[in-house]
């Protein structure tokens, strides 16, 4: 995971968590509930990062983290509870444009890349005696 349930608190007031999550009205935030959209969220961004990108990363920028806040609480305002303010809907906006950019390579992480085929190359495992049809097993034909 790119950030743990505490990330969250930086960008949210821990009374707005406890409202997303706390679906049996006890008083605390639901630690597995922003779990789980924190995988969510961590499948959105590999979903972009992973053209690029050797994944898990092996180390991961801040520029991520801060992506992953900004999906993370997207997933869980998702969930009904209260609408996302026009800001929240600016942010992660932003971050999914980021994340597109990344993806068509106008954007860059700072990490090594995959290494890219070129696709006017290819190759073969086959030599000239392996091959089956020859002019001797061709004569007659």
């Amino acid at each position: 995971m790119y950030i743990t349930a505490t990330d969250i608190t930086v960008v949210m007031q821990v009374s707005d968590v406890i409202a997303l999550t706390d679906d049996g009205d006890i008083g605390v935030q639901n630690t597995a509930l922003i779990e789980s959209a924190i995988v969510q969220a961590d499948s959105v961004i590999d979903s972009y990062l992973g053209s690029r990108y050797q994944l898990p990363l092996s180390i991961v920028p801040e520029i991520v983290k801060s992506i992953a806040v900004s999906v993370t609480v997207w997933v869980l305002c998702q969930r009904g509870a209260f609408n996302p303010t026009e800001t929240r809907i600016k942010v992660y906006d932003d971050a999914i444009k980021f994340l597109k950019d990344i993806a068509k390579g106008v954007a860059g992480l700072g990490l090594e890349e995959k290494t890219a085929k070129n696709p006017d190359s290819s190759s073969t495992n086959k030599t000239t005696n392996d091959r089956v049809f020859t002019q001797d097993t061709l004569k007659g034909f």
